[in-house]
């Protein structure tokens, strides 16, 4: 059985996904940001597909800032050269 965790999936696009991977019988994680959000999804989509392939996690799921990319060439009095 294929497992999949959707974020944001407690309305919208993500939620009408959770019911696709259920439909198909996917192990499905419903993630949101608010615990009453999560258990409404869980509670609504057990109704039609049962509990026992559906988990919920409330979470904010965050990208960390990454570093600044190093400069191309070491310093801006010698660009590199061009290619022959």
């Amino acid at each position: 059985m294929k497992s999949v965790v959707i974020t944001g999936s407690t309305r919208g696009i993500g939620y009408g996904l959770a019911k696709e991977f259920l439909k198909r019988g996917c192990q499905v994680t419903v993630n949101g940001r608010f615990p009453s959000n999560v258990d409404e999804s869980i509670a609504l989509l057990s109704q039609k597909h049962g509990t026992n392939r559906l988990t919920g996690q409330d979470m904010v799921v965050i990208t960390p800032q990454l570093p600044k990319p190093a400069p191309l060439h070491s310093s801006p009095e010698s660009p590199p050269s061009p290619n022959p």
